[in-house]
Formats: C-alpha cells, sequence, structure tokens
C-alpha cells in the first residue's frame, strides 16, 4: 500500500465508522475474527480506550472492552458526548472503511481460505438441495487457488445465489420448475456485465462488482433472470 492510496479514503461520520467496524467483525471468518481497539474522546477531553464490542444508534450507547489475561472489563459510553475516534491498527480495517471500493485495501483475513470457501459450497449445496427438495450441485468455474478478492467476491456470489434460490422455492410452482430443469449451479465471477444462462440442467451465474465488494445486481434482479429460464 502506498501512502497516497489513503488519500481516497471517503470522509465518514463517526456513527458511519463505528458500524462500519462493527460490520467488518460480523463478517470476517469467526475463527479469525479481533475486536477493533479504539479510543474515543469526549467534549471535556477525557478518552476512553477499549476494544469495540457493541455499537448502538439507536440507544444512543457503545461497549468498549479492556481485556486482561481471562477478565474483561466493559465501558458503556454514550454517543451524545463523543468528539473524536482513534482507530489503532486502522490498516485491517482500511478495505471496510473505504467502502470496498479499493481492492488493494482487502487483507488476507479478510477473505474466507480456500478451505473456507469450499467448505461454504458444500453448506450452500446442501441447503438449497434441502429447500427445492431435488439434488443440486454448485460448481465454481475456476478450480484452483484464488485471490483474497476473489475468494472475497466468491463467497457474496454464493451467498446471493443462495438466497435467491430460497425465495424461488417459497413459491411451489418455482420450486417444481427449478427442480425439473437444474441439476447444478456453475458460479463465477464475470469481468464487464452479469450472464446468466441455462443447458442441459446446468444454471450458470455469472455476476461482475461495481466495486470490489458490491455485486452489480441484486437478488430481485438475479430472481427475475433465473425465473425467465426455467
Amino acid at each position: 500500500m502506498e501512502y497516497s492510496d489513503l488519500l481516497n479514503l471517503p470522509v465518514l461520520s463517526l456513527d458511519s465508522v463505528f458500524k462500519k467496524l462493527v460490520e467488518s467483525v460480523n463478517e470476517s471468518p469467526k475463527e479469525r475474527s479481533e475486536l477493533p481497539l479504539v479510543t474515543v474522546y469526549n467534549h471535556a477531553g477525557n478518552s476512553f480506550s477499549g476494544h469495540l464490542v457493541k455499537y448502538n444508534a439507536n440507544e444512543g450507547l457503545l461497549i468498549l472492552a479492556e481485556i486482561v489475561d481471562a477478565e474483561v472489563s466493559l465501558q458503556y459510553i454514550s454517543t451524545a458526548g463523543i468528539q473524536n475516534l482513534q482507530v489503532h491498527r486502522s490498516s485491517r480495517y482500511l478495505w471496510t472503511l473505504s467502502d470496498g471500493n479499493l481492492a488493494f485495501f482487502l487483507e488476507e483475513n479478510q477473505a474466507p481460505s480456500n478451505l473456507e470457501l469450499k467448505a461454504l459450497v458444500q453448506k450452500k449445496a446442501e441447503l438449497i438441495s434441502q429447500i427445492a427438495k431435488s439434488l443440486l450441485q454448485i460448481i465454481l468455474t475456476k478450480e484452483q487457488d484464488y485471490t483474497a478478492l476473489e475468494r472475497f467476491q466468491l463467497k457474496a456470489i454464493l451467498e446471493l445465489m443462495a438466497d435467491t434460490i430460497v425465495e424461488i422455492c417459497k413459491d411451489p410452482l418455482g420450486m417444481e420448475a427449478l427442480s425439473e430443469s437444474v441439476s447444478s449451479i456453475q458460479l463465477g465471477i464475470a469481468k464487464e456485465s452479469e450472464n446468466i444462462g441455462l443447458e442441459e440442467k446446468k444454471l450458470s451465474i455469472q455476476i461482475s462488482f461495481k466495486n470490489p465488494n458490491k455485486p452489480n445486481i441484486n437478488q430481485d434482479k438475479l430472481q427475475t433472470l433465473i425465473e425467465a429460464l426455467l
């Protein structure tokens, strides 16, 4: 990363930063997630440091934890008086704080590993097969090691596809059409625009990205495109 890359970071409100930091923990693989270490300063100049556990904008509160050995001390802090926020070891959060616009900020531990991606493929295949009451296989277009960004994007495509299949199967006619027409689903990352096709009971879903972390298609549109092929 070049220092000039930092100039591309958007200016965010404190509310947005807190939300994004919490989201970064929720979205990370659980065994590799780490609570952000922050220091907040109030209008009186007092500072409070700890690991960010929770942030609730509606209640106007956040929870910081001081963790020493096996002991935990919690601080409940009103967000109304917070004037400044310091995010320690910020490099690991630059991907999140840039809204995912800058691929070079994505660190290896923010994407699923190859083994985690493989396990997720199997989990989603079992889920949609159970929902559709028909054996559905999931195939990734590329059978080799992926970059961190590719694994991040494939995870997003997997989740979008599975949510869409579940929605289609809520309609008995949709479930029937899907089980009769599809036996496998091939997923991949498109370079320019999405490409959805069906041939010999193989449903192909190729999705592009608006920026590195946002699929260029939503669930409603994907559902419409798939249903038109059934």
